[in-house]
C-alpha cells in the first residue's frame, strides 16, 4: 500500500473533521472514501476534455474549433444553423427540428 498526503487550508479543518466523522459512522475510512471519489472523477473525465488548454488558445489568439459533435465529441454527421452559428452533431444527438437550416456533412 502506498502512502499519499494532501494539504488543505486551516479554515477547512472543521470540514475535514466532519468528513472523517461521517466516514467512520458509515463504517469506512476517509482514505477509502477519497479513493472512491477520485475513481468516480476519473471515470467521468477520462479520456479527457475536448476543450483546448488556455495556453494553446493564448498562443493562437482564438480557440481551435474541432469538428466534433456539440454534445459528445463523436464525429459529426449533420450541422445546423442556429443564431448564425453552424453547430455540428453526430447521428445520435441530431434533431433537425431545432434548426431553420441544416445539412448533412460530407466526409472528405
Amino acid at each position: 500500500m502506498t502512502y499519499k498526503s494532501f494539504y488543505y487550508p486551516n479554515n477547512k479543518e472543521s470540514i475535514w473533521k466532519k468528513f472523517l466523522e461521517i466516514t467512520k459512522r458509515e463504517g469506512t475510512t476517509g482514505s477509502y472514501k477519497i479513493l472512491q471519489l477520485i475513481e468516480e472523477y476519473v471515470k467521468q473525465h477520462d479520456p479527457g476534455n475536448p476543450q483546448q488548454r488556455l495556453d494553446v488558445i493564448s498562443n493562437i489568439g482564438k480557440p481551435y474549433m474541432a469538428s466534433t459533435c456539440q454534445d459528445c465529441g463523436r464525429s459529426p454527421v449533420f450541422e445546423g444553423l442556429k443564431k448564425g452559428v453552424w453547430l455540428k452533431y453526430c447521428g445520435l444527438h441530431w434533431d433537425n427540428r431545432q434548426f431553420s437550416v441544416y445539412r448533412k456533412i460530407n466526409k472528405k
